[in-house]
């Protein structure tokens, strides 16, 4: 199913301020589209549009090209999939898959078999008889995610269903889900604040903050290329590493005096021409290289993070900027010894409006 929102707006009765306004996003058929955002940035307000729980204030969202703003949610074909797994307690594994299909009058040999097609693929067959209490974490998501699969939905929508779960099994679920939207051929819209479920689940993101959508594209669009400060830090991890200053004689120079990098002729001019005066220059972990001379820098080496196949260097270039390197994880260093890096790819914002340069 195609999903498309134009100029969408939310304003609640008695409140004069529009909760959204002027959303516009294309999700494509068969897309995983994760809505990502920190709290309150409005992104299950959009999901409970796109479901008809809340209703359109001012323009139109489309199904496959069929404006649905008044169509009620059960003529939506849509199956959703909440935080909390919303199991009947009183219902056994089976009941609990079997019951939208039993509301809406399914024939008894169509709803055995779906569930337990649907039990195979999840692996839960074992537990169809047990009750929701008899039965892990874990397993309880899985039969959520089992009621919603055998309705056979074209759109699924998926409201954080992985963050009451542990890490390690947030990590298979996040395989299993990807697994699942692959072999059934669904549209899916998941709703997140962990951007590593986005980038690790999503063919494509849609980045919120403000109640604004900042940024759409691929995970690694997102990454690699990000319009403004905000997509900057909240894609990555570990976080991207700021720094604030200004632009003299061709260098970038930050407050204290202590990291001064030369500039590409065309990031001067560009600057030059929209006359900015303050600038934050970002650049991931990953990018900053340990080097014997020719440095951009002089970092004091306060911590080391060892990860297995890599590790963090936290250190400090002066008291107000401290800095994450990512190296090989058999780096010795010791705390408070210095060490001289070279900045590689780095990103430059506007302080003042965010924008990227």
């Amino acid at each position: 199913m195609k999903v498309e929102l134009r100029n969408i707006s939310k304003k609640y009765e008695g409140n004069n301020v529009y909760t959204l306004n002027d959303i516009n996003m294309t999700i494509d058929d068969n897309d995983f589209c994760v809505l990502l955002g920190p709290s309150g940035c409005g992104k299950t307000t959009l999901l409970r549009m796109v479901v008809g729980l809340n209703s359109v204030t001012k323009g139109d969202l489309l199904f496959n090209n069929k404006r649905v703003n008044d169509l009620p949610p059960k003529d939506r074909d849509i199956a959703m999939v909440f935080q909390s797994y919303a199991l009947y307690p009183h219902m056994n594994v089976y009941k609990n898959m079997a019951f939208g299909l039993k509301m809406k009058k399914e024939k008894t040999s169509v709803i055995d078999n779906r569930v337990k097609d649907v039990a195979k693929i999840l692996n839960i067959s074992h537990l169809l008889y047990k009750k929701p209490s008899e039965i892990s974490g874990g397993q309880r998501q899985r039969v959520a995610l089992g009621r919603a699969i055998v309705r056979k939905p074209s759109l699924f929508l998926m409201d954080e269903p992985l963050s009451n779960l542990d890490a390690k099994l947030r990590e298979n679920m996040r395989v299993e889900l990807v697994k699942l939207h692959q072999s059934l051929g669904s549209t899916t819209i998941y709703v997140t604040h962990d951007q590593i479920e986005a980038m690790t689940m999503g063919t494509k993101i849609i980045l919120m903050h403000n109640q604004k959508i900042q940024q759409i594209g691929k995970p690694m669009d997102l990454y690699n290329d990000p319009k403004n400060l905000f997509v900057a830090n909240f894609i990555g991890n570990p976080t991207i590493n700021n720094f604030k200053g200004k632009v003299k004689d061709g260098y970038f120079i930050n407050d204290s005096g202590l990291l001064k990098i030369k500039l590409k002729p065309e990031e001067i001019e560009k600057i030059n021409k929209l006359k900015i005066e303050n600038i934050v220059f970002c650049i991931r972990s990953e990018e900053i290289k340990q080097v014997l001379k020719d440095e951009d820098a002089q970092v004091t080496v306060i911590h080391i993070e060892r990860l297995g196949k890599e590790s963090e260097i936290r250190g400090a270039i002066d008291s107000d900027n401290n800095i994450t390197i990512t190296s090989k994880s058999d780096i010795e260093l010791e705390a408070y010894s210095k060490i001289k890096v070279k900045f590689n790819n780095y990103f430059l914002f506007d302080e003042k409006t965010e924008n990227r340069i």
